[in-house]
């Protein structure tokens, strides 16, 4: 149990360190996307934990500071779960751009198990005005987004 606990702090060490290293290296805009892709998720989804009577729903996103496009982009990832006798499960993706206060594109796909195990799903995927069919596919037309 010692040498777990001593295992768990060294690896927090080292992230914590990796992270001041990657934040000296941002940009000025950089960092300035970092702080508001944080105070943007944080205001919708607090630290991204939202526990449920029958279920939960989990978010995460990430950043980039866009220099080619001079814009700093948010991706937010959520992921629910809930119901006993019939299972929901949905998974969708939205990109925003901070910079415009608008939504560039959303990827959402909903999956409902019966008890008997029949699972039927629906995918709902826009981006940058045009439709998309699965989740490589807006994730592959975002990338130019979140990357230079």
């Amino acid at each position: 149990m010692k040498t777990l606990r001593i295992v768990f702090l060294i690896v927090c060490g080292i992230l914590s360190l990796q992270a001041l290293a990657d934040e000296e290296h941002e940009t000025p805009a950089g960092l300035q996307c970092k702080k508001t892709a944080r105070k943007f998720f944080e205001k919708r989804w607090g630290d991204g934990m939202i526990p449920g009577n029958e279920g939960a729903t989990a978010a995460t996103y990430a950043y980039h500071a866009n220099s080619r496009l001079g814009q700093c982009f948010i991706l937010i990832d959520v992921k629910t779960s809930q119901g006993k006798k019939k299972l929901v499960s949905s998974h969708s993706l939205v990109l925003y751009d901070l910079s415009e206060g608008k939504e560039y594109g959303s990827f959402e796909e909903e999956k409902s198990t019966k008890h008997l195990g029949k699972t039927q799903s629906k995918v709902t995927c826009t981006i940058n005005g045009g439709k998309c069919d699965s989740e490589s596919e807006f994730e592959a037309l975002a990338k130019p987004y979140m990357q230079d």
